[in-house]
């Protein structure tokens, strides 16, 4: 097949790149040429801005379209436009965001998604994106501009749009540094704050390449429709999350555990302080809760969490400046703070019950 990829070179762009190399596909990237790569010489490279250049694509024609890089409505309404007639189907890479709501464990494809007001995206249209633009760059109208590009897609294309909706994507490259704050800080061992109660914290992960392999082959198959395309397990907490992490990066180090008000109070900033802490009373976001019932049952499979963790460790020590990452994670001086002040809390609490008995 013939498949142009708007984006291509950036973290699950690289890796649907990959995918679709593997498996022997003919493929087209544009983009800005910002994070050009040179690891593919085989890939054709149309360097444009997809606000002003699509001009570029006019005149050829490919298979498919895979839209890793849409996050405004009238930009995607653009691409579909020129598209429309020199493609056969069309992926959008949406998330789950775009969801009003979620019911644990019943968040499926057909529930209501977030509206958005004319004027916002007007407002949004004028957000610095900086050098890449990201979910952060939108913050609270991310979720509604998705909604509002999906329908974008589905509107113009209507039997050939394929609309997936990711959730917390990890594993090699990716700059975001929610698994990598985990993994480094585990594997620099000592002292590691985490939220108490972690078999009570739900967690889903996929791996960036499970999910670019399954991509590809839904394309093959010419698949459309809406997808949720969030981790395997359905039931992951913390406690198993940081087990496997501990196991990989050597059981170096000590977890002091805090509960929601502590850190609250400390002003511990939930995910981007510490990368998957959802407090345990704010049900109203438990993004952990959709189901990926539907995308399984049409193949999508997992790797283990054992190697995606590895993997991703072996990123971290041999490639990434962590200064790039986007979630920092907690300084580890206030963590330091923060730790030792949970301890001499500790220490008083066992000196009165001594005194007492």
């Amino acid at each position: 097949m013939k498949i142009l990829i708007i984006g291509g070179t950036i973290f699950l762009g690289k890796y649907l790149t990959i995918a679709a190399l593997t498996r022997g596909h003919n493929l087209t990237l544009f983009n800005r040429g910002i994070s050009q790569s040179d690891e593919w010489p085989e890939v054709e490279h149309i360097k444009g801005d997809r606000d002003k250049d699509l001009d570029e694509l006019k005149g050829r024609q490919w298979d498919a379209v895979i839209d890793t890089c849409g996050y405004l409505p009238y930009s995607v309404s653009a691409s579909v436009e020129i598209l429309k007639d020199i493609v056969s189907h069309y992926t959008f890479i949406s998330t789950i965001s775009v969801y009003k709501r979620f019911v644990a464990m019943d968040t499926l494809e057909d529930s209501p998604v977030r509206t958005i007001t004319e004027d916002q995206v007007i407002q949004s249209a004028k957000f610095s994106t900086g050098k890449r633009a990201t979910a952060e760059t939108y913050k609270s109208f991310y979720g509604g501009l998705k909604a509002m590009c999906e329908k974008a897609v589905e509107q113009t294309m209507p039997e050939n749009a394929l609309i997936l909706r990711p959730g917390l994507i990890v594993g090699p490259d990716d700059y975001s540094g929610r698994l990598g704050y985990w993994i480094k800080r585990i594997a620099e061992g000592g002292d590691v704050l985490v939220p108490d109660q972690p078999e009570k914290r739900r967690i889903r992960l996929i791996d960036c390449r499970d999910l670019s392999d399954w991509t590809i082959r839904m394309i093959e198959c010419n698949t459309t429709g809406v997808f949720n395309t969030t981790g395997t397990e359905a039931y992951l907490n913390h406690q198993t999350f940081l087990t496997e992490c501990s196991q990989i990066c050597g059981e170096k180090s000590n977890f002091v555990y805090a509960t929601d008000d502590f850190l609250l109070q400390n002003k511990v900033d939930p995910w981007n302080d510490l990368p998957f802490w959802i407090p345990l009373n704010e049900k109203e976001i438990d993004i952990f809760g959709v189901s990926n019932i539907k995308a399984i049952k049409n193949g999508l499979t997992f790797r283990s969490l054992s190697a995606t963790i590895q993997d991703t460790l072996t990123w971290i020590e041999t490639k990434p400046d962590t200064t790039e990452w986007k979630y920092g994670g907690l300084p580890r001086n206030q963590e330091l703070k923060l730790i030792k002040q949970l301890k001499l809390a500790s220490n008083r609490l066992i000196d009165n019950f001594m005194i007492i008995f």
